[in-house]
């Protein structure tokens, strides 16, 4: 049945872009407790993005938090190398998944 949408091949699709972003958030999150485990680092974190302690524990789930996290992250190729040592991932990792948490890279403003 040509020209006929398969809708067993768009829920597969969705259900990749679904679970990217929440492999990506669990980076995310998994990058906010490696920041918090060094003193220096946290607080250059805070001081970066103007959140304190008490915001950060309310919004880490908040996706504007997780792309901060990232941002941070990523501004430095040390750190990057640092977390992905420390956690076995690739260092192409956490750019993966900031791209994957920021839907405006993919048309979606």
């Amino acid at each position: 049945m040509a020209g006929i949408p398969d809708p067993f091949r768009r829920k597969t699709a969705g259900n990749r872009v679904k679970h990217r972003k929440e492999a990506a958030q669990l980076l995310a999150l998994q990058a906010l407790a490696w920041m918090a485990a060094d003193e220096v680092l946290i607080g250059q974190f805070l001081d970066a993005t103007g959140v304190n302690p008490a915001e950060l524990r309310a919004h880490a789930g908040d996706g504007d938090l997780h792309l901060a996290i990232l941002d941070f992250l990523l501004m430095d190729d040390q750190r990057v190398m640092a977390f992905c040592d420390a956690h076995s991932l690739p260092y192409t990792e956490p750019q993966a998944a900031r791209a994957a948490l920021d839907l405006r890279t993919r048309g979606f403003s």
